[in-house]
């Protein structure tokens, strides 16, 4: 049982509206389901929030670095790149769109436009079954046209395993935890990548039914990326891969099949962001477990890199070190 709560309030200048909704002892912890920004916000209210932001963009900016957004990347000569590159690649989940716009704000400020590309995750299956989806989805479209109208490159993050098994929920194996479906994966298929591709080989027998996957998922994305015009009216140029916790990403991931040659070549979509062929160019550096050298950036050795940030996780990642980091004395 679900109780619904909104809240109103005023926070450094701008209105938020919070959904709240609590539950019952032994369902889910309480979470906010939709906050809406409804003022504008300024450059000093964008460092008082997220402050630790505001000083790596700064670092790096004082260390010469050139920042572009994946637009820039792919239009760019890759033998040529700066010396001190910084793409960077928002992955924007609904608990991100309050930071997020901060960190446009931060961006647009610090080290300019064009110096980040923003992976919306717009219609995510499992989010879709929620309740207060609608507000959320709305959540999403308002973010992402106002990040058309300041010119910023918006696309999608996807998850293209949990579209598959939306279209196909009879489909055999989709509850099997992944301790099993790793041992079908290692018995009856073979993963390998070159400098561009990945390849799912089959071994003996297509117990998964892999052919089946990467015939239909040309068609999901010419699917959503349809929508994403109609919705956005902007063409879909690049993709992320969301890690999605369904157990069969964490066996065959969306990375992985994003990228089979077969998929690539269908011309749905130019680039992957974590694709062989932008890991042969640049080195990879995320958020996804807190990271030290998010207070600490001096710790980052020069290079050209992929950064990926989750703007929510900017606000306070010694609440997560808290939980899940061993204490030492």
């Amino acid at each position: 049982m679900r109780n619904e709560l909104k809240i109103f309030f005023k926070y450094a200048g701008y209105t938020l509206l919070l959904l709240v909704f609590t539950t019952c002892k032994n369902e889910a912890t309480p979470t906010t389901q939709a906050i809406e920004i409804v003022e504008e916000i300024s450059f000093e209210q964008a460092k008082l929030e997220l402050p630790l932001y505001t000083n790596f963009l700064t670092h790096f900016k004082e260390r010469g670095y050139t920042f572009w957004d994946f637009h820039t990347y792919i239009q760019a000569d890759k033998s040529a790149l700066p010396e001190k590159l910084m793409v960077i690649r928002h992955d924007v989940h609904h608990r991100d769109i309050p930071s997020a716009y901060r960190a446009k704000v931060l961006e647009e400020n610090i080290i300019g436009k064009n110096t980040a590309t923003y992976y919306v995750m717009l219609d995510f299956y499992p989010e879709s079954l929620e309740n207060g989806f609608e507000n959320k989805r709305l959540d999403y479209l308002k973010l992402m046209h106002f990040l058309k109208d300041q010119a910023v490159d918006v696309q999608p993050h996807t998850s293209p395993w949990d579209d598959y098994l939306a279209e196909y929920p009879e489909t055999w194996w989709r509850n099997l935890p992944k301790d099993s479906l790793m041992l079908l994966k290692n018995k009856f298929y073979s993963i390998h990548k070159d400098e561009k591709y990945y390849s799912i080989e089959t071994i003996l027998h297509d117990t998964l039914n892999m052919a089946h996957v990467l015939e239909v998922l040309p068609k999901q994305i010419a699917r959503f990326n349809a929508l994403w015009q109609s919705e956005l009216g902007l063409k879909v140029e690049s993709v992320a891969a969301h890690g999605s916790s369904t157990p069969i990403n964490h066996v065959i991931n969306n990375v992985d099949i994003l990228n089979v040659k077969k998929v690539r070549q269908a011309g749905l979509f130019i680039l992957e962001t974590s694709s062989p062929e932008v890991f042969q160019k640049l080195k990879f550096i995320h958020d996804n477990n807190r990271p030290l050298w998010m207070e600490n950036p001096q710790d980052v050795v020069d290079g050209q890199y992929e950064f990926l940030m989750h703007p929510q996780v900017w606000e306070n990642p010694q609440e997560y070190r808290d939980l899940y980091w061993p204490k030492t004395k």
